[in-house]
């Protein structure tokens, strides 16, 4: 059987400041959004080894950092002091050093979603 692939197809999804995730956070009522790509267990894996102590002790902090600048692929409506503030590799740092529940929260959403796509494909394969 041919590995079928769909590269057309965008997997990534918008979170929104009005979603869930952002509720009783300095976040919530704000109106911006971040896109997201999913992340493989493989990415998990290797940032869980990336943020875990030699003792395997895992730092969630650098965990969440990790995911947060790996998944984080676009956003809209964020600005610094008024003016708009693009997604680069160096503005997602400096938005996850100044405001870490931020990035936790991105970071969260992203590994929701990725459990949630994980049932899924789990369901399919039960049902078949």
């Amino acid at each position: 059987m041919a590995l079928n692939l769909n590269l057309k197809k965008d997997n990534s999804f918008w979170v929104n400041s009005n979603d869930e995730f952002f509720e009783d956070t300095d976040f919530e009522g704000m109106d911006f959004s971040v896109k997201v790509k999913p992340i493989t267990k493989t990415q998990i894996r290797r940032f869980r080894k990336e943020a875990s102590n030699n003792k395997g002790v895992l730092d969630d902090l650098k965990f969440s950092t990790l995911i947060f600048l790996e998944c984080t692929i676009d956003w809209k409506n964020i600005e610094d002091d008024g003016v708009v503030l693009e997604c680069t590799e160096s503005n997602k740092r400096i938005i996850d050093e100044r405001f870490p529940t931020f990035s936790a929260v991105i970071s969260g959403c992203c590994l929701s979603n990725n459990q949630k796509q994980s049932e899924k494909l789990e369901n399919e394969k039960k049902k078949s």
